[in-house]
């Protein structure tokens, strides 16, 4: 046989699908799934804030210029795209994009 196919043999044998499955896991990710879940709850927090916040300035607002204004429509949409994200969540229980 020639080396290329030693090489491909040895490809084929070290890639073994029982040895990628049997894996327990990186001793980090607990840690970070936990502050991944203590953090889901405190952007949703944000995200209700920041929706008031910007709704009361455009409605008691007095004069914003344009870029106050702008500015206060990007925060509502991302306000409003964080929230959605959790409602969808919830609704139908899947795992979101977001946090």
């Amino acid at each position: 046989m020639k080396l290329c196919h030693y090489l491909v043999l040895l490809a084929l044998l070290a890639v073994n699908p029982v040895w990628a499955g049997s894996a327990t896991g990186l001793p980090w990710e607990t840690p970070l799934e936990t502050l991944q879940n203590s953090f889901h709850y405190i952007a949703y927090f944000i995200a209700f804030i920041a929706l008031v916040v910007a709704g009361g300035m455009l409605i008691w607002g007095g004069e914003l210029s344009e870029f106050g204004r702008r500015m206060v429509m990007i925060v509502l949409v991302v306000a409003l795209l964080a929230g959605a994200a959790g409602v969808m969540g919830t609704l139908f229980g899947g795992q979101t994009a977001l946090v």
